[in-house]
């Protein structure tokens, strides 16, 4: 029984994998480039002021907005899968090495 969880578990790891794959692969990133979001990664909480997107956060976090995906991860158990945020929503920004400390003091208003 547990051979067959722990198949169950790979195979839809796999799946996963690739449908992330093919979703970066259409927005022009190698399969190098896709960043990962790994449960134990630090990361920092802001409040969004206005109604924006994903895009928009990791354009101003990371300077990429194709980085995307990597604060939809983080989000999607809080926030649901909607690709667009709410205004006075909490969002998690996990910290990669784009990170780029505190947007809000490089002209962000």
């Amino acid at each position: 029984m547990k051979k067959k969880f722990l198949k169950l578990n790979l195979v839809i790891s796999i799946i996963l994998s690739l449908g992330t794959s093919s979703l970066f692969a259409e927005s022009g990133k190698s399969r190098d480039e896709i960043p990962t979001f790994i449960e134990h990664t630090p990361y920092t909480t802001t409040r969004v002021y206005y109604d924006t997107t994903y895009r928009e956060l990791a354009l101003k976090y990371y300077g990429d907005a194709n980085d995307y995906m990597i604060i939809f991860n983080a989000n999607v158990k809080r926030l649901g899968k909607s690709q667009n945020i709410r205004k006075h929503s909490e969002v998690i920004i996990p910290v990669t090495e784009k990170f780029r400390d505190q947007p809000e003091h490089l002209g962000w208003n």
